[in-house]
């Protein structure tokens, strides 16, 4: 999400319509990018994996922001959320201050992975990195 604007669950799902190479919301129609893409979703199986990197982008989310994501990843989606524990924590405040009530984050299980094994970093540095 690095370098994008993640206002509302509507931006998102725009981006993330874009991303996939799903088809874009006809002008006519009356329903939000979030109605669009959820059934762009439910046609795809199996169902589709997404990782949020940067998850600090998601900071200036809306109160449409956090319900939506995680109904998602309730019902169409798994997510995987990257990025730093304090980062997380940040969204889940701004998550708990948009939307009262909402219980975005609770199905979460954090994991913090740790730095990697030095030969696996030289490995990558070597055989990956120009």
């Amino acid at each position: 999400m690095e370098g994008k604007q993640i206002g509302s669950g509507d931006d998102l799902a725009r981006l993330l319509t874009a991303q996939l190479g799903l088809t874009e919301i006809p002008a006519e129609s009356k329903k939000t990018p979030r109605q669009h893409l959820i059934d762009q979703l439910q046609t795809i199986r199996p169902q589709p994996l997404f990782l949020f990197d940067e998850v600090a982008h998601l900071q200036a989310g809306d109160a449409t922001l956090f319900p939506w994501l995680r109904a998602l990843g309730q019902d169409q989606a798994a997510i995987v959320y990257a990025g730093s524990p304090l980062d997380w924590v940040r969204v889940v405040q701004r998550a708990a201050k948009v939307a009262p009530g909402s219980s975005f984050g609770n199905d979460v299980t954090p994991v913090k992975l740790g730095p990697i094994a030095d030969s696996d970093a030289l490995r990558f540095l070597v055989e990956t990195s120009q």
